[in-house]
């Protein structure tokens, strides 16, 4: 098989030589600006992100704090019930012994429970 040198062939194979130039060329640039593009999307919401997760810790600290703040208020509620069971069993036994009471144990009683 040989191929003749004619203008024709020379002409076909230059157009085809600038076809296939100008495919890539206008692939690569296309690829380009999409890449920069969809990195720049990327870097934004990167940021986003971290930004999110920055206020996540806060609010994980915030968290933290009222689950404290729970745990001695629930301290202070158990000590506070067993204070007040101390106080019912101690009236409770001076209320049962009231019958025997004086008139005067009486009052100083009352004074001593309503002041």
């Amino acid at each position: 098989m040989k191929i003749e040198v004619t203008k024709t062939n020379l002409i076909l194979a230059a157009v085809i030589i600038v076809l296939l130039g100008y495919v890539i060329f206008t692939h690569r640039s296309t690829s380009t600006v999409n890449d920069l593009k969809y990195r720049t999307e990327i870097d934004s919401l990167s940021r986003v992100i971290l930004k999110h997760q920055q206020h996540q810790l806060v609010l994980d600290g915030k968290i933290l704090n009222y689950e404290l703040d729970i745990k001695r208020l629930d301290r202070e509620i158990d000590s506070t019930k067993q204070v007040i069971i101390d106080q019912r069993k101690y009236y409770g036994d001076k209320i049962k012994n009231a019958g025997r009471y004086t008139p005067t144990e009486l009052d100083s009683f009352f004074a001593e429970r309503y002041q």
